[in-house]
C-alpha cells in the first residue's frame, strides 16, 4: 500500500511567496552593505609639478599637520612647506642643517600650538626645538630616549612617543619639563631585539592616543593615559628579514607593518605597508566594537586626518590627499 502525502497548493505557495521574500531581502541588504563600503577618492596633490600650481617639490615629506585656519604644513629633512587648502604654496620655513641650536640631523615629526608655535622633533639629536609662527627659532631642549613623534596635549602640553624609562609615551611642557610617561612598551617578537619594537607610527585625538606595533598587526587604545582597547588584524603580519651587522647586532626589515594610523567618524584608519607581492591596504576597524569593517589598495602612508574630513597620505615626492565616499 503507498503512502501519498497531502499537500495543499495553498500552503505550497505561500512556502514560495516567503522564499522568494528571503531571498530578496537578501539580497537587497547585500547590496546596502556594498554601498555602505566606502571609496577613497583622491582630490588633491602636493609636491607633483604636473599638479601643484607653482611647481613646488617635495623630498621624502615625513609628516604633515593642518592648523585651526586650514593651512596645511608638510616636514621633510630640511624644511616646512606651508600650503592652503586649495594646494597653493604660501611660503617655507628652513630647517638648517647642523647640531647647533636651531639646527637639525634627522627632523621626524613636528606639532603646532593655538599660538602658531612649531615643535619639531629631531631623532639623532634626541631633541625638540621651538619655533615662533615665523618660524624663528626660540629654544631647544634634550630628551632622554629615542623619539619618533611628538603632539600637542589636550592643549597645554607635549606628548612624545618613543621608549624610554619602561614607557613608551611621555608627557612634557611646552617648555621641555618632563611631567610623566606612561604605556607599557611594546611586547616582543621572537628573538628581535628590543630596540625592533621602539614605536613609531601614532595617532593622537584629544585625551586618546592610538599607538601602533612596529612588528605586530596591532594597535593599542589609550584613554586618559590607560591601555583600554587592543586592535588586531585578522591575520598578522610575515616574520620579517633579519641578518647580522658588523657591531654584532641583527639587522631587521619588516615586510609588512602598520605605516599610519587615524580616526575618522567612529572608524580607525590604518594604512598597512607590504614589502610583498600582496597589495598595500587602507583597513577600517569600528571604534566600538574592534572589528575590521573594510579594506581598499592604498599604496601611500597614511599621516594625518583634518577636522574637515581629509586624509593626507605621504609618498616619496609628494603628499596625497583625498576622501572616503
Amino acid at each position: 500500500m503507498i503512502n501519498r502525502m497531502n499537500v495543499n497548493p495553498r500552503e505550497c505557495r505561500v512556502n514560495c511567496s516567503v522564499c522568494f521574500l528571503f531571498i530578496i531581502f537578501t539580497m537587497i541588504s547585500l547590496s546596502v552593505a556594498e554601498a555602505r563600503q566606502q571609496k577613497l577618492v583622491w582630490e588633491r596633490v602636493l609636491g607633483d609639478t604636473s599638479h601643484s600650481p607653482q611647481g613646488v617639490m617635495l623630498y621624502h615629506p615625513q609628516a604633515v599637520r593642518t592648523d585651526d585656519g586650514g593651512t596645511i604644513h608638510v616636514l621633510q629633512k630640511e624644511s616646512i612647506e606651508k600650503f592652503d587648502q586649495r594646494g597653493r604654496h604660501l611660503g617655507t620655513i628652513t630647517l638648517k642643517k647642523g647640531k647647533g641650536p636651531g639646527e637639525f640631523a634627522q627632523p621626524v615629526s613636528f606639532t603646532i600650538d593655538r599660538e602658531g608655535n612649531y615643535y619639531v622633533l629631531d631623532e639623532y639629536l634626541r631633541r625638540i626645538s621651538r619655533f615662533d609662527s615665523r618660524g624663528r627659532f626660540v629654544r631647544s631642549f634634550i630628551i632622554e630616549f629615542w623619539g619618533y613623534g611628538i603632539e600637542l596635549w589636550r592643549n597645554t602640553e607635549l606628548v612624545v612617543l618613543g621608549q624610554g624609562d619602561g614607557a613608551i609615551l611621555h608627557v612634557m611642557s611646552l617648555d621641555g619639563e618632563h611631567k610623566k610617561s606612561f604605556g607599557a612598551p611594546l611586547s616582543s617578537v621572537g628573538n628581535l631585539p628590543q630596540a625592533a619594537m621602539n614605536p613609531r607610527f601614532w595617532c593622537v585625538r584629544s585625551d586618546t592616543i592610538y599607538v601602533a606595533h612596529p612588528m605586530r598587526y596591532e594597535a593599542r587604545m589609550y584613554i586618559s593615559e590607560q591601555h583600554v582597547k587592543t586592535f588586531t588584524g585578522s591575520k598578522q603580519f610575515q616574520p620579517p628579514k633579519t641578518r647580522p651587522t658588523r657591531g654584532g647586532g641583527l639587522g631587521v626589515a619588516p615586510l609588512e607593518y602598520i605605516s599610519g594610523l587615524g580616526v575618522l567618524n567612529g572608524k580607525l584608519l590604518v594604512s598597512i605597508f607590504r614589502m610583498t607581492s600582496s597589495p598595500s591596504t587602507l583597513e577600517i576597524f569600528d571604534l566600538g566594537t574592534g572589528k575590521h569593517v573594510q579594506g581598499s589598495e592604498v599604496s601611500y602612508w597614511l599621516k594625518w586626518i583634518d577636522q574637515n574630513q581629509n586624509l593626507y597620505f605621504t609618498e616619496e615626492d609628494r603628499v596625497m590627499i583625498g576622501r572616503l565616499k
